[in-house]
C-alpha cells in the first residue's frame, strides 16, 4: 500500500530594499470569478509540460517541467510568462539545501529569514517563495511528480496567489530528489523563487 506525504509552504511577497526587508502590500486576490481560470484548469493537461509527470526522471527534467507549469498557469489568466534567472535558481537551490541540512520545513529554515538567500544572490527587490516536500513510499519508489507538487500549490490559496503575481518577471526553482528528509525516505524537497 502506498503512502503519501506532501507539505506546503507560501511565504508573502516582500520587497528588499537597502539590505532590509519590508512588507509589501498584498497582491490583489487573483480569486476566480465565474467563466475564469482556476485550479482545475490553471495546471496543465497531461503531457503539455514534458516530464511534468515523471516523479523518477532526472532533476533537469523536472525543473524545467515546473518551470512550465508555473507559465501555463499564468497563461491561463493572460499573464505575462515569467523568464528564467540564474539568480532565482541559485537562492532557491540554496534554500532547499538550507531545509535539508537543518531537517527543518520551514520558510525560515535553520533559524535565518527566508529571504536571507535572495538577498545574499543580489536580488534587492520584490521577491516570493514556495517550497514543498512530497513523498511515495510505493513498491517502486516512485516520488511525487511536479505536475502533483504544482496542483497542490494551485489548490492553496497562499501559494497560488504567489504564482499569479502579475508583479512578477521572473521565476526559478530547485529540487532535490530522494532526500531523506523529516524522518522519511525519497523526499522531493522544492523551492520555487519569484522576482519582480
Amino acid at each position: 500500500m502506498a503512502r503519501s506525504l506532501v507539505c506546503l509552504a507560501a511565504a508573502a511577497a516582500l520587497t528588499l530594499t537597502g539590505g532590509l526587508a519590508a512588507g509589501a502590500a498584498p497582491a490583489a486576490a487573483q480569486t476566480p470569478v465565474a467563466g475564469e481560470a482556476g485550479p482545475e484548469t490553471e495546471l496543465a493537461p497531461v503531457g503539455v509540460c514534458l516530464g511534468a509527470e515523471d516523479g523518477t526522471a532526472p532533476a533537469p527534467v523536472q525543473l524545467a517541467a515546473m518551470r512550465c507549469l508555473v507559465n501555463y498557469a499564468r497563461a491561463q489568466h493572460g499573464l505575462k510568462r515569467l523568464g528564467g534567472s540564474r539568480r532565482l535558481a541559485r537562492s532557491a537551490a540554496a534554500k532547499t539545501a538550507m531545509m535539508l541540512t537543518c531537517d527543518q520545513f520551514a520558510h525560515d529554515a535553520c533559524g535565518r529569514p527566508w529571504f536571507q538567500v535572495l538577498r545574499a544572490v543580489g536580488l534587492r527587490r520584490s521577491v516570493g517563495e514556495n517550497i514543498a516536500y512530497a513523498n511515495y513510499q510505493s513498491a517502486d519508489g516512485t516520488l511525487a511528480s511536479p505536475r502533483f507538487v504544482m496542483d497542490k500549490w494551485l489548490h492553496s490559496p497562499s501559494h497560488r496567489t504567489n504564482i499569479l503575481r502579475t508583479r512578477w518577471r521572473t521565476h526559478d526553482v530547485a529540487v532535490h530528489l530522494r532526500a531523506g528528509f523529516q524522518g522519511l525516505g525519497d523526499v522531493a524537497v522544492w523551492t520555487s523563487h519569484f522576482s519582480a
